[in-house]
């Protein structure tokens, strides 16, 4: 996404201050994703170093009481929420993308 960013600032052209604010709003995007990029990366390799921790006893009456189980729940409700913005994302950007790859050749160069 930062590369993205990065690159459509490229498309605006320097001369015209209306673009000002746009280009102002790309470049914090571009830094602010590239900083919690990396914050993601190191807490997903900090989190695979723990898949093999051997496995403790668990209460099982804790592990299905109320909160436990509404907490788990409320997750799954936001994965399967973002599993349907993603969804539709990749279909605006595939749509975009077709405009794009159609555009004639000279101006992708």
């Amino acid at each position: 996404m930062s590369e993205n960013f990065e690159v459509h600032l490229r498309t605006l052209d320097p001369q015209d201050q209306t673009t000002q604010p746009e280009r102002d709003a790309y470049t914090r995007l571009a830094r602010e994703t590239r900083r919690i990029a990396g914050e993601l990366s190191a807490l997903a390799a900090e989190m695979a170093g723990y898949r093999d921790l051997p496995m403790g006893r668990h209460d099982p009456a804790a592990l299905s009481s109320r909160p436990v189980v509404d907490a788990f729940a409320r997750f799954l409700k936001v994965e399967q929420d973002l599993c349907a913005l993603l969804e539709k994302s990749v279909k605006r950007g595939q749509q975009m993308l077709a405009v794009a790859q159609a555009a004639p050749e000279a101006s992708r160069q």
